[in-house]
């Protein structure tokens, strides 16, 4: 994910959250299922709130762009829960990690 725009990388870890919300859900945890749904969608809607703002393009354009870079998170976050599951030492944890990180820089990065 190195030097891509900020809207790739909060679009892919929607779906990667996707991912994890249906992973949970499946497995019969639906508390945190949603909560992961929630945080998906946060990151959805900040993605297309900045490729709107970087772009200029209207919401209709940039929900689709950022779909097809969700439907590819959702893809890959799968893959992950599927080999390895949720535990703290697992490739999901280091993702999850690696998104809420992003997104925080990211927060200060919009408070500036």
């Amino acid at each position: 994910m190195r030097e891509k725009p900020y809207w790739v990388l909060q679009a892919h870890c929607s779906g990667f959250f996707g991912a994890t919300s249906n992973y949970l859900t499946a497995k019969g945890d639906t508390q945190r299922a949603d909560a992961a749904k929630a945080q998906g969608v946060s990151f959805f809607q900040a993605a297309v709130d900045r490729l709107v703002k970087d772009r200029q393009v209207t919401r209709e354009v940039a929900i689709a762009s950022v779909a097809e870079v969700v439907d590819k998170g959702r893809t890959e976050g799968g893959a992950v829960l599927d080999r390895n599951g949720i535990t703290d030492a697992s490739p999901w944890n280091h993702l999850r990690s690696a998104c809420m990180d992003m997104q925080d820089t990211y927060v200060g990065l919009r408070r500036r």
